[in-house]
């Protein structure tokens, strides 16, 4: 039952990835667009796209890094060992 559910949630955790790095790409239009018309300078938006592209997978990773060690901290191995 465990193995299903780490395996579906690994599927769920990749969905919400992906559909987060499409969110990204319109936003980074969008932003630098916005940016371009503020600023009246020119924001290359693929180096606005290449940067959140490596921070956010970065920052996705270690919040969940974080909670896996908080929910598997509490677990009781013990619980899980057949009878």
């Amino acid at each position: 039952m465990r193995t299903m559910l780490t395996f579906t949630g690994k599927g769920l955790l990749f969905t919400v990835g992906l559909g987060a790095m499409a969110a990204w790409g319109i936003a980074a239009a969008a932003l630098t667009r916005g940016l371009s018309a503020c600023t009246g300078s020119a924001v290359n938006a693929y180096a606005v796209f290449a940067a959140g592209t490596i921070a956010g997978p970065a920052v996705l990773a270690a919040l969940v890094l974080y909670l896996l060690c908080r929910t598997y901290r509490n677990m009781d191995p013990i619980e899980d060992v057949p009878c």
